[in-house]
């Protein structure tokens, strides 16, 4: 494998309280009922749309944008500088970087955010492709973002692995046909991960280094 195609939030950064605090407030501005927070937990990954769907009950298509709109002031406004990369996550992909890895990030993400967040975490230098909301119709854990990232890195799947904290993520990657590997760390537990179909499953990102040139095993 030569590729590695990164989730961000709850894979790379802890943004799980900056996401639950913006979606209460966001609930509070629409006067909608307070979603429980394991409730937002269990969302995190999907498309935002989709998430305040599930989260608000909203199915008018112009009020869900209008919420998508908020959520992303609200988020822009309070969120930016108190995310934090997990442990050992700069380390791991200077590493992967320097032994001739090629780097992406698919996220649900908007585009914006993502870069964003990158910067502020002083890794957006690491990355050679990224695939956000608005990059594909279809969205996670659809595999279309990784499919495009295969395309414009002219990578056979077989050369590449997806790794993510939540069930999407393994979805996605497994829909694209690549390897995939969970992390225990971010919002999805080690059976959920399972259960989905992963590869591999690690308590540390640190650990998939030694997984780029070994054959799938959990």
């Amino acid at each position: 494998m030569d590729t590695v195609i990164f989730d961000f939030d709850g894979t790379l950064a802890d943004t799980r309280e900056s996401i639950i605090t913006t979606m209460t407030e966001t609930m509070r501005v629409l006067g909608r009922p307070e979603a429980d927070a394991d409730v937002m937990t269990a969302l995190i990954g999907l498309p935002l749309k989709e998430g305040i769907r599930r989260a608000a009950g909203i199915e008018d298509e112009k009020a869900l944008d209008d919420a998508v709109a908020l959520y992303r002031k609200i988020y822009q406004d309070m969120a930016p500088h108190s995310i934090k990369l997990y442990p050992g996550v700069k380390e791991t992909l200077e590493n992967l970087v320097a032994n001739g890895y090629r780097l992406a990030v698919a996220t649900s993400r908007g585009k914006e955010s993502l870069k964003q967040m990158l910067e502020v975490t002083g890794i957006a230098h690491l990355f050679t492709v990224l695939k956000a909301d608005e990059d594909v119709i279809n969205k996670k854990p659809a595999p279309d973002m990784v499919r495009d990232i295969l395309y414009e890195l002219d990578c056979w799947p077989a050369e590449a692995m997806m790794v993510g904290d939540t069930t999407f993520d393994i979805m996605m990657g497994k829909g694209a046909g690549v390897r995939s590997c969970g992390v225990t760390y971010g919002n999805h537990n080690r059976f959920q991960l399972i259960e989905a179909g992963a590869d591999y499953v690690v308590d540390s990102i640190t650990e998939i280094i030694p997984l780029m040139s070994t054959p799938p095993r959990l």
